[in-house]
């Protein structure tokens, strides 16, 4: 055999001498080599070995390198409960180390605070500081000293001590704060972010504003102004100022508006102090989330909120909960799924706070006999106040209320608000006829648009004459004001809407006194729009 027919083994055979090969590389490339031969191909030369052997070489590198990343220890991480100063020696921290407390070493030149999660070496030392965006559970502040390093939060329905760290004297009550995995040390703080709860719009509602409804006005007086006008009497009979009020009643009878003049009335008699948290505002549905924990979180705020109010402006703050049967339901009612099992509760237990610094509480609802008996008791409801509607004597102060600053021709407001009150009530606005049976004589009743009167209906009449006084103006091109054909006109628009409405509750209402053998129909009567 000549030297160009040598076997391709040999050549590679040869190329390896000298040189420091591991034996299953020079297998390898010897292989590759005879492959190559016996698949016809030309014979590796010895370039083409010494370019396979590099590359065999640094996959090898390569993998041995990954290999060893991969087997390297992990490093555990654990939270700074804590830091100590030493003089002149190295500090230490405390660390949440394998459900311990552990005391470790600060390195030099290294920043660590309180809050921070490190990295421990097997040894126990810290080798670096987490960069990253804090997450864990979220808990809210119940209490917390700008002179201690713990703070009182809740979350998960629990009340626990936590340390603040970096946050050591920075927190306020209220505020949302973020726990380390073990639920040691508060490592992020998301302030007041949910605001809302805080009432959005201007409260600058006064109790001359609002028409009708004196004793609700006289009771929230008593509740919110007295105990400070009069504070010297209050002590002296030691009374203590009331919890709560339940207003209950129709809807759209100014259940709202009294909650707002008792903020405005509130925050006025301390120098306008806090108007932004001087009313707390919850509706009771949108509280309700499909998220388990959420509405006992947004109660928990509110409160929170409220206390935080007391301690920055001297003075209470109101929480206004309307519609407030959806979330204080009776317990065992088998109604959304039971969740005021867990929501009452709570509820209470915030109401019956040993701190007087809590809100004071306005509960509204227009289905009293739905809430539970635990909520209205005294020591927590302490007056339940019934919200009428509207009779056809107060009707016309309603009316001029709404017509105060509008416009009208050929009346006086005061005339116009007296014709319009008489149209309202009058007979011929019917939305039923009942029936009555034999034991009371086979009467007819008339239901009417005025058995179902309230200020927010007056008010919708009132913008509706107007809307119907400009459609008119703008054809004429001159303004006019509203006449009494504009203000029948509006009645009789807001007789053809409710009578789409449900009126189940109000024809309850209307019915109240005859027992159910007693009504033998009721019959809904057709609107025609004019």
């Amino acid at each position: 055999m000549g030297q160009d027919e040598r076997e391709p083994e040999a050549d590679i055979d040869l190329l390896f001498k000298g040189m420091n090969i591991p034996e299953h590389i020079k297998r390898l490339g010897i292989r590759l080599a005879g492959s190559g031969a016996s698949s016809g191909k030309v014979p590796v030369n010895s370039d083409d070995a010494k370019s396979l052997i590099a590359a065999l070489q640094n996959e090898l590198v390569e993998k041995n390198e990954e290999v060893k990343r991969l087997t390297v220890t992990p490093l555990d991480c654990a939270p700074v409960l804590f830091t100590k100063e030493v003089k002149d020696a190295a500090g230490t921290a405390i660390v949440m180390y394998n459900s311990k407390m552990t005391e470790v070493i600060l390195p030099k030149g290294m920043s660590v605070l309180p809050g921070d999660t490190v990295k421990l070496s097997r040894t126990g030392q810290i080798v670096d500081v987490l960069d990253y965006s804090p997450s864990g559970e979220l808990a809210v502040v119940r209490t917390a000293s700008v002179d201690a390093n713990t703070a009182e939060v809740e979350g998960g329905g629990k009340t626990k001590i936590v340390y603040a760290g970096k946050y050591e004297g920075k927190l306020k009550a209220g505020e949302r704060v973020i726990l380390d995995a073990t639920s040691s040390v508060i490592i992020g703080n998301r302030g007041k972010g949910d605001e809302r709860f805080l009432f959005s719009e201007d409260t600058n509602v006064r109790w001359d504003d609002i028409a009708g409804v004196a004793m609700a006005k006289q009771c929230l007086i008593e509740a919110i102004e007295d105990p400070f006008r009069y504070q010297a009497i209050y002590e002296f009979y030691r009374q203590e100022p009331l919890k709560g009020v339940l207003l209950f009643g129709p809807p759209g009878c100014g259940k709202t508006m009294l909650a707002k003049a008792a903020a405005t009335s509130n925050a006025e008699m301390h120098g306008g102090k806090g108007k932004k948290t001087a009313l707390i505002y919850m509706r009771g549905p949108e509280a309700i989330t499909k998220y388990l924990g959420e509405a006992e979180e947004a109660i928990r705020q509110a409160f929170a909120t409220g206390r935080e109010h007391k301690r920055e402006f001297g003075y209470r703050s109101i929480f206004f909960l309307d519609e407030a049967e959806s979330l204080l339901r009776k317990r065992g009612s088998g109604i959304s799924s039971d969740i005021e099992t867990t929501i009452v509760p709570m509820f209470l237990a915030e109401m019956d706070g040993l701190d007087k610094d809590g809100p004071f509480v306005i509960l509204a609802t227009n289905r009293a006999d739905m809430l539970d008996d635990a909520v209205v008791r005294s020591k927590r409801v302490d007056r339940k106040v019934l919200v009428e509607r509207p009779t056809a004597k107060e009707a016309p102060v309603y009316f001029e209320l709404n017509l105060k600053k509008t416009p009208v021709k050929g009346k006086t407001v005061k005339e116009m608000a007296e014709l319009a009150a008489v149209e309202m009530f009058s007979g011929k606005h019917e939305l039923y006829e009942v029936v009555l049976g034999p034991t009371r004589d086979n009467k007819h009743l008339k239901f009417t648009l005025g058995d179902i009167a309230s200020g927010a209906l007056i008010a919708g009449i009132v913008q509706k004459a107007r809307s119907i006084a400009i459609q008119r103006d703008k054809t004429q091109k001159q303004p006019e004001g509203i006449t009494v054909d504009d203000m029948i006109q509006g009645i009789e628009l807001a007789l053809l809407e409710e009578s789409s409405s449900n009126m189940d509750n109000s024809l309850g209402d209307f019915l109240k006194d005859y027992r159910p053998g007693e009504v033998r129909d009721v019959i809904k009567l057709k609107q025609v729009s004019k």
